[in-house]
């Protein structure tokens, strides 16, 4: 039988490097602040070029979060804060990308 201080320490580092699933750590804002952004997408017949952009970034969308926190003095003059700040961190997450195509396809359905 394993010894009880060997199965805690397994215990512990089983999870270690799981990634968790960017549906898992979203909040109802965020759920939110996606929609709206794909309603605006496909409100302006964009969908077409939202998706290949998206697609094409997929390997930066780390880069491009930075890039968001850099510009966020300036972005605030057209984008309310508390929205911007959770577009950013959104972007973060690599797999974030497919919650934005799944809602513009869903806006794109229901338009």
């Amino acid at each position: 039988m394993a010894d009880p201080k060997h199965r805690g320490w397994r215990a512990r580092i089983r999870h270690a490097f799981a990634l968790e699933s960017p549906r898992d750590s979203l909040t109802p804002e965020d759920h939110t602040l996606i929609r709206r952004i794909a309603e605006f997408v496909v409100s302006r017949r964009l969908t077409a070029p939202a998706i290949s952009a998206l697609e094409a970034s997929r390997p930066y969308t780390f880069l491009g979060s930075q890039f968001f926190m850099f510009f966020k003095p300036f972005a605030h003059i057209a984008v309310p804060g508390r929205d911007y700040d959770r577009l950013a961190k959104l972007l973060e997450d690599r797999n974030s990308i497919d919650l934005f195509l799944d809602a513009i396809e869903e806006a794109e359905r229901n338009a």
